[in-house]
């Protein structure tokens, strides 16, 4: 039995060969090779456009080949039917620590400060902060945000985690509800998002989110573009409610050239590259799940549809 392979927003010629190579004499197709004589019901699939997933009217399976799945439940022709799994990989949770951990390091260091001082050529010495007088608070204690909220403990942050069930992480305090979120939001000053997106977290990051938040508090958007209301944010950051924001997600991306985002002074943006799966690690997953599929086994991480991750 082929397997299907359609990648939206990445350059897909790394996983398809690696998926060829593992797959040994099955058959992998790219979007939208699909031979009319072909079935494919097991979809190795990135971000999928409306309209593309009713390429495949057979489909049994979609392998998320990344953490973040919402991307497919908005798309107005998922097959409803369908198993949906996701990647968990070493490499993909590693890489989004050190990336909140770069975003905390930058303004806890005021390296934005030295660089508009650069640009004057300003000598300043500003007061600086250290790990064990920080406080970070770390929305969603899923597979990364978990491992990130554990390893910033471990350097010696005071770290406060919000989940919708309780989570019991080494180093971290366990907060839920809208009590919980009120107590992070009044003592952190780094707020990390890793929630997922779904129907309850999407605008979560709003002028109401801000209000509850520290003046000195730095805004750190790793999770999606649609949890976070821009106009808000700009907001809270011009009238001085917050310190500053990390962004490396956006509602609309590529973020447009016009948008203000780009040139405010108070933000940090990335290209949502905080991180990438890896087709040399990730690809045995989907061909492992692949198998157990065949021999009708239950899949590897797979996703809950009604709780959308």
């Amino acid at each position: 039995m082929p397997i299907g392979l359609l990648i939206n927003h990445w350059n897909p010629a790394p996983w398809l060969k690696m998926l060829r190579k593992r797959m040994g004499d099955s058959e992998v197709y790219l979007y939208p090779d699909l031979p009319e004589d072909v079935s494919v019901e097991f979809l190795a699939c990135w971000r999928p456009e409306s309209g593309q997933l009713s390429h495949y009217p057979d489909l049994q399976v979609i392998q998320n080949l990344g953490a973040g799945v919402d991307a497919m439940f908005e798309a107005d022709d998922f097959p409803a039917s369908a198993k949906v799994s996701r990647i968990v990989d070493p490499d993909l949770t590693h890489d989004m620590y050190e990336h909140a951990l770069a975003c905390i390091l930058y303004w806890m260091k005021n390296f934005a400060e030295y660089e508009a001082d650069r640009a004057t050529r300003s000598w300043r010495r500003l007061a600086y902060q250290r790990m064990r007088e920080t406080t970070v608070g770390v929305l969603g204690l899923g597979e990364l945000g978990a491992y990130t909220a554990m390893r910033l403990a471990q350097q010696g942050f005071e770290v406060m985690g919000w989940s919708r069930s309780s989570k019991q992480l080494d180093g971290v305090q366990d907060l839920q509800g809208e009590e919980g979120l009120r107590t992070i939001l009044a003592k952190a000053d780094y707020i990390i998002n890793l929630l997922p997106l779904t129907d309850h977290t999407r605008g979560i990051l709003d002028a109401q989110f801000f209000a509850l938040c520290q003046s000195s508090a730095v805004i750190i958007n790793v999770g999606r573009g649609g949890h976070l209301e821009e106009r808000d944010l700009q907001e809270a950051l011009d009238a001085g409610k917050i310190r500053a924001a990390s962004l490396d997600v956006f509602v609309t991306e590529p973020l447009p050239q016009e948008h203000p985002l780009w040139v405010h002074p108070k933000v940090h943006v990335t290209p949502h590259v905080a991180s990438f799966s890896n087709p040399e690690t990730a690809a045995d997953q989907v061909v492992e799940n692949y198998q157990r599929y065949l021999a009708g086994k239950p899949l590897l991480h797979r996703v809950d549809i009604d709780k959308q991750y």
